[in-house]
């Protein structure tokens, strides 16, 4: 039946970000107010997800898959949940198949000790250049004076 829209229904659906259609002569439609887009937030989407699909987002590739499309009398291999060493709270991150078998040896634990053996050798060469840089710095300012 036809219908026109009164200001607090107005308010109302602008409120809530609810879109309204009005109906008029002839079945003729209108719309009075676009509803907003929904957007999930990503995390709150992550979590559901998880915790009610069992449907985890691979950390690399940010494709979900589902924890357990395995097929009957296959052995279960593939994705799996690997302590995030980049983050500082430790959390848990989710591998799928793919990215597994493509990074597990670049994100092991031994890995990532040599990296940072690396890392503190190549600060501690550079803090012998910098030294030698203002030895010679100091010697470059004595000669210019005399």
């Amino acid at each position: 039946m036809p219908h026109t829209y009164s200001d607090k229904e107005l308010a109302t659906a602008a409120e809530l970000g609810i879109g309204l259609l009005e109906i008029g002569r002839g079945n003729r439609l209108r719309m009075v107010a676009q509803s907003r887009r929904f957007q999930p937030s990503p995390a709150l989407l992550r979590e559901f997800f998880r915790k009610n699909l069992s449907i985890a987002q691979c950390s690399i590739c940010q494709n979900f898959r589902s924890l357990y499309d395995i097929p009957k009398g296959v052995h279960r291999e593939g994705g799996g949940w690997r302590k995030n060493v980049f983050s500082i709270k430790s959390k848990w991150a989710y591998f799928c198949p793919q990215c597994r078998e493509r990074f597990e040896n670049t994100f092991t634990e031994s890995h990532l000790g040599n990296l940072f053996k690396k890392v503190a050798a190549l600060e501690q060469k550079q803090k012998r250049l910098r030294d030698k840089l203002r030895k010679y710095r100091k010697l470059a300012k004595r000669r210019g004076r005399a």
